[in-house]
């Protein structure tokens, strides 16, 4: 049975994880670098880790720095995630999760900045804070042993909406970004050219980096080198188009994201009042039920059945470890991380042995994995070359166009799709009926079902996307509140709309394979 779902004592799921992993721990080491082939997945998982955190991170400090007017940058957001990449490998139950600072806590972090300046609250103390009552909160649902409640009642319908969310999140920063450049310059006498230049090296560098990432369903070339160039797609799509918008462009005078040559790491000042306390609590509460769907769901989609693992599931240890982490960034004002979507999955089919499974009955071709090196070894080394970045900065990361870093964003929000039910099942709504693949769910679900199943799920989307991206802070506020109510909507009107016999294929993950044969 599962080892998360029967009631225990308080802490007692924490202390059986940490057993549970503890006589792995040396072998998560050596399994990084022994047998056939590892030490070359080793390399070119590193190098695709390394591009797949470091680019992000820098795109994510430079929209923090533009939505809190400075007070985090591109150096805080390197240093936080290399110092919390390196702590959490080390001490992770799951250590092929992979942390970062992620869209949802962009907008919690906008959100908290644009409360404090309205009631006049210092928002370094405010962070701390709203720091701490996460932390508390995360550490009672951790003792208390709440991830079970997540266990029982996730599903891959939660899981892959949130997952599309993310995809929605990423291409709702990079057009809106567009927007705003559109705003500010096409009227402006010297730099007319600049929006139009900004949609070129944008959607160049999505283009670019999806077909090349395209490139491990294509017949050309041999197996390692498809697989050199999908591992390499988003570094290559990124410095291609740096060189074009730094130097093909450079007459445009394009922004370039601002790199703080120092900063200060001090605990401030916690004296907020009575209305910052009362302000934090909230927030806290708000950033927590986050962590912990956040969290878990990433952690859910690395260990799930399809990617084979053979050392166990860990929920609450890494919930524990997240949390304290993130005190400590609190409490120094580096921005927040949590386990990401879909870095995380990205990371473990990165480290996987897989063979390409083609439907015989209409051509699709399907990756399947046989099984997952489970080490820490990538992780660690990726981490280190993260916080060597540091002197990369101000030179040569001043080259990177602001618009290749949401070009960036679309990269992502694409390939993150790969992979979803949600979106393959969207696809099929478009899809003349004897061209759906022969998959166990189709063979057992009726497409009306299906399609009623979809178009539900759809819509519970939107309500996400609205409320998630709605330009009001008390509104995005209860984003988190969503996802909860989102797992129950599962648990409770799904099954007496769909029943259980057709959900137990519909809300599956191994029913979108195809039957090969």
């Amino acid at each position: 049975s599962h080892p998360h779902t029967h009631t225990m004592p308080p802490g007692r799921e924490l202390l059986a994880d940490i057993a549970r992993r503890l006589p792995w721990y040396a072998s998560d080491w050596v399994d990084g670098v022994r047998g056939p082939g590892t030490l070359r997945n080793l390399l070119s998982t590193v190098v695709f880790l390394y591009f797949l955190c470091l680019l992000p991170t820098i795109a994510f400090g430079s929209l923090n720095e533009t939505n809190t007017d400075g007070f985090f940058s591109v150096l805080k957001g390197i240093i936080s995630q290399g110092v919390s990449g390196i702590v959490f490998v080390v001490f992770a139950g799951q250590p092929l999760v992979v942390l970062l600072s992620t869209a949802p806590l962009a907008i919690i972090i906008k959100v908290t900045f644009a409360l404090a300046k309205d009631l006049d609250v210092p928002f370094p103390a405010l962070y701390a804070w709203v720091g701490i009552f996460n932390t508390l909160f995360l550490c009672i649902l951790v003792v208390f042993n709440g991830s079970q409640l997540f266990v029982r009642h996730t599903s891959l319908f939660v899981e892959e909406t949130f997952a599309v969310f993310i995809s929605v999140a990423f291409a709702y920063d990079a057009v809106h970004e567009l927007v705003s450049d559109f705003d500010r310059y096409y009227d402006s006498p010297t730099r007319q050219a600049s929006p139009f230049v900004w949609l070129v090296l944008m959607l160049g560098t999505a283009i670019l980096g999806t077909w090349l990432w395209g490139f491990r369903k294509s017949v050309l070339l041999s197996r390692l080198a498809r697989q050199i160039i999908v591992d390499f797609a988003m570094p290559i799509a990124v410095v291609v188009m740096a060189f074009f918008g730094s130097f093909v462009f450079r007459e445009v005078n394009l922004d370039s994201f601002n790199s703080a040559d120092s900063i200060s790491l001090q605990v401030p000042d916690l004296a907020i009042g009575a209305t910052g306390i009362l302000l934090a609590i909230p927030l806290g509460l708000s950033l927590a039920i986050l962590f912990y769907m956040d969290q878990n769901i990433s952690t859910a989609l690395v260990q799930t059945e399809q990617n084979f693992l053979k050392k166990g599931i860990y929920y609450h240890m890494d919930l524990f470890l997240v949390a304290i982490l993130n005190l400590v960034l609190s409490l120094y004002g580096l921005p927040w991380v949590h386990g990401a979507l879909p870095h995380s999955s990205m990371h473990a089919r990165a480290l996987a042995d897989t063979a390409l499974r083609v439907d015989k009955r209409t051509g699709h071709i399907f990756t399947h994995v046989i099984s997952v090196r489970e080490s820490r070894v990538s992780a660690l080394a990726t981490h280190v070359l993260i916080l060597l970045s540091l002197f990369m900065l101000p030179t040569p990361l001043k080259f990177l166009p602001v618009p290749v870093l949401y070009g960036l964003f679309l990269y992502m929000s694409a390939t993150g799709l790969n992979g979803n039910g949600l979106w393959a099942r969207i696809q099929l709504l478009f899809t003349e009926k004897s061209n759906y693949p022969t998959s166990t769910l189709v063979s057992h679900v009726p497409a009306r079902v299906i399609r009623r199943f979809t178009l539900v799920q759809v819509a519970c989307l939107a309500l996400l996307v609205l409320v998630g991206l709605f330009p009001n802070s008390y509104v995005q506020m209860t984003f988190p509140v969503l996802l909860i109510l989102l797992m129950v909507f599962r648990r409770s009107v799904l099954v007496a709309w769909f029943g259980s016999s057709y959900l137990s294929y519909l809300d599956r993950a191994d029913t979108y394979h195809p039957d090969v044969g």
